[in-house]
């Protein structure tokens, strides 16, 4: 989140995630920026606006923003960026109650003062710092374009590129192991011609998931639980796990046991699997994906009523009618797998928000110039 030009405020990430009404929360880099959209004026113009008012409960705690908001941010923005929300704040209204009870002890009253402030202020919620990125862009099993693809190599590149979260694909070996290939069986990736729910996973661990990648030094096919390890390790990181395998309990209990329910998501273009990862982990982000037309459009609908976060659809499928109709309806709009730049442009300019993509460090420098 760029910061305020000309704000000189000093004041450490943990303080300024405090809620001052003083001064404005620094950037994350401790570089003493001014984080959220307040431009031109400094500290001045902060002190002015009182505070930058906040909801409680972000998405990782299952808090999420209404449809209404979300609609009204992509309204708004052509790009789909949204308003984020930080975990455990006080909205504005909630702390200047608290401040002005002290002076009026009588409810009426107190709330009475409040929404005159309020007023008086036109207090605007405003985008801030989060613990999570929230750039739109998704690392497609990884980073495919620098490293092979679904290996620990390959996400710790797409981590350290930038990329809001990862995806990848599970399967369960013979003896119940769950491993990330996107293939049922090893050929392509490896080398070796195994069927992964017909071999276990002594013997799927001896091959090299580099295979393509004659220049990589040797990677195993790595484990789902090698995978939560390190996205617990990057806070910032969400990953977004497509269930090959009917195996989602013990995806879910993988999830559990690694503390990572509020950074996980499901995506897939199978409904029944996504309602059976949304009934088992709630706090999970469910990314609907089509393949068609048809399936879209009778899909907004279905993602709506069950809950789902986002509708992610197939590059062939989308024009500018489309996305909107996906954004009006509360979700997040999506596209998949895309590429080439200059179709990154085009479905940018359409208004999607969420790329699926094997090339993220294109994407991101493409978002960053806009």
């Amino acid at each position: 989140m760029r910061g305020a030009a000309g704000s000189t405020n000093s004041s450490s990430p943990e303080s300024s995630r405090s809620g001052s009404f003083c001064s404005p929360p620094s950037a994350p880099d401790g570089s003493g920026r001014t984080a959220g959209a307040v431009s031109g004026r400094g500290n001045a113009a902060w002190k002015r606006r009182f505070f930058i008012p906040r909801q409680p409960g972000n998405r990782d705690q299952d808090c999420r923003p209404n449809r209404a908001q979300r609609r009204r941010a992509f309204k708004t923005d052509g790009t789909g960026s949204r308003y984020l929300f930080e975990p455990g704040q006080p909205n504005c209204s909630q702390k200047l109650s608290a401040k002005f009870s002290r002076f009026f002890p009588e409810p009426a009253l107190t709330c009475f003062t409040t929404k005159f402030i309020l007023s008086k202020l036109q207090c605007k919620q405003r985008s801030i710092d989060v613990t999570v990125l929230n750039n739109g862009v998704t690392g497609h099993r990884g980073n495919p374009e620098a490293a092979p693809e679904n290996t620990l190599a390959g996400f710790a590149s797409a981590i350290a590129l930038g990329v809001d979260f990862l995806e990848t694909d599970v399967h369960e070996s013979a003896d119940g192991v769950l491993f990330l290939c996107h293939d049922a069986t090893t050929g392509r990736t490896c080398g070796t011609d195994l069927a992964i729910a017909e071999t276990e996973a002594a013997e799927l661990r001896k091959l090299n998931a580099a295979h393509s990648f004659p220049s990589e030094r040797f990677a195993p096919i790595p484990t789902l639980d090698e995978l939560l390890a390190l996205v617990a390790a990057n806070p910032h990181i969400r990953l977004s796990l497509q269930p090959k395998c009917p195996a989602v309990g013990a995806i879910c209990a993988a999830v559990e046991r690694a503390g990572l329910a509020g950074r996980i998501a499901f995506n897939d273009g199978n409904f029944e699997l996504l309602m059976e990862a949304k009934e088992r982990l709630p706090e999970a982000l469910i990314f609907y994906d089509t393949r068609d037309v048809e399936q879209l459009e009778s899909g907004i609908g279905k993602a709506v009523a069950a809950g789902f976060y986002g509708l992610v659809a197939h590059q062939d499928s989308l024009n500018r009618e489309r996305v909107a109709a996906i954004a009006e309806a509360g979700l997040e709009p999506g596209v998949w797998t895309v590429n080439d730049e200059a179709a990154m442009r085009r479905f940018l300019d359409m208004g999607v928000y969420r790329f699926y993509t094997d090339c993220p460090a294109r994407l991101l420098k493409l978002k960053e110039g806009r």
